[in-house]
């Protein structure tokens, strides 16, 4: 159910000052309804946290762009910063995920302040050696 809540979707009597997702992004995502979606449960001051492990080429790129499109600034907390040595060595493949926290700008501007280990998240989906397939394709691995 993304998309723009209206009448006809969804009652709401509030907002959300959080919202949690993981997983939400496979390999046809309409990623501007999932950020639109987000953006209509949000407080206008909430934050919306949220993983993944991107499979297609070119869909963090999307991801960032819609929300910005929603008015939403996107930083990035790597698993390095949480993980430790050991969980790194054993499970290589949680080095892939994406852990992510998009909010307003001025929102994100004092979490990044006051963390350090939140960056402004900058999307790597080259599809090199990731396991990412090609967004244009119509193909599914």
């Amino acid at each position: 159910m993304w998309g723009r809540l209206d009448e006809t979707k969804l009652h709401l009597s509030h907002s959300f000052d959080i919202a949690i997702g993981s997983e939400l992004m496979y390999y046809k995502t309409d990623v501007l309804l999932l950020s639109e979606t987000v953006s209509d449960l949000l407080a206008p001051d909430g934050v919306f946290i949220h993983t993944h492990h991107f499979r297609v080429c070119g869909l963090q790129s999307q991801l960032l762009e819609s929300m910005r499109a929603v008015g939403m600034s996107t930083l990035e907390c790597k698993p390095t910063d949480f993980l430790s040595p050991a969980d790194q060595s054993d499970h290589p493949e949680w080095l892939q995920i994406k852990c992510l926290i998009s909010a307003p700008p001025a929102v994100a501007a004092r979490l990044s302040a006051d963390n350090a280990f939140l960056t402004e998240f900058i999307p790597s989906d080259t599809g090199d050696d990731d396991g990412e397939i090609d967004s244009n394709s119509d193909s599914e691995p």
